[in-house]
């Protein structure tokens, strides 16, 4: 893959096949590729495809989640044959991105606040606290992230 697609990239769904050993070792080449040429502060979460085959099933779930555990990764494991989990992974990923985006501003808001202080020059708009929800896209759209459930995401440890 191009480095580039890497390059900007808030965040990357790492997915492996559940079903073969050596996908989860290709998985920990990716991830050290997209950790070498993307942004530090990208979200990567780590999917485990074909949650529909248990009984073909050659990386354990435990396996898996040790393996996100130690590189800070998300996880779920998903079905793309039956889309068990598919929409969830997505939205998990894009929430938790989405969170690390209001939090990093409203942290450059407060470091803006600071520095106008000291200068006593205006620094543009000040919050007087942070949205528990914003949308993204069009405002008629189904698509308002909730932050305070973040957390409260299923299938996702």
């Amino acid at each position: 893959m191009a480095i580039s697609y890497f390059r900007g990239a808030k965040g990357a769904l790492l997915v492996y096949d559940i079903t073969n050993k050596n996908s989860l070792d290709n998985a920990r080449e990716w991830l050290q590729e997209f950790r070498k040429y993307g942004d530090d502060d990208a979200m990567i979460m780590l999917v485990g495809n074909k949650s529909d085959l248990p009984h073909l099933r050659a990386i354990t779930v435990d396996e898996a989640k040790q393996f996100a555990q130690t590189e800070g990764l998300l996880f779920t494991e998903a079905s793309a044959l039956d889309s068990t989990n598919v929409r969830a992974a997505f939205e998990t990923l894009l929430n938790q991105i989405a969170r690390y985006l209001v939090e990093s501003s409203m942290d450059d808001e407060d470091e803006s606040e600071s520095s106008s202080a000291s200068t006593g020059t205006p620094q543009g708009p000040t919050f007087l606290r942070r949205p528990s929800s914003f949308t993204l896209g069009k405002a008629n759209e189904k698509s308002a992230i909730d932050l305070k459930k973040i957390k409260k995401q299923k299938n996702c440890c």
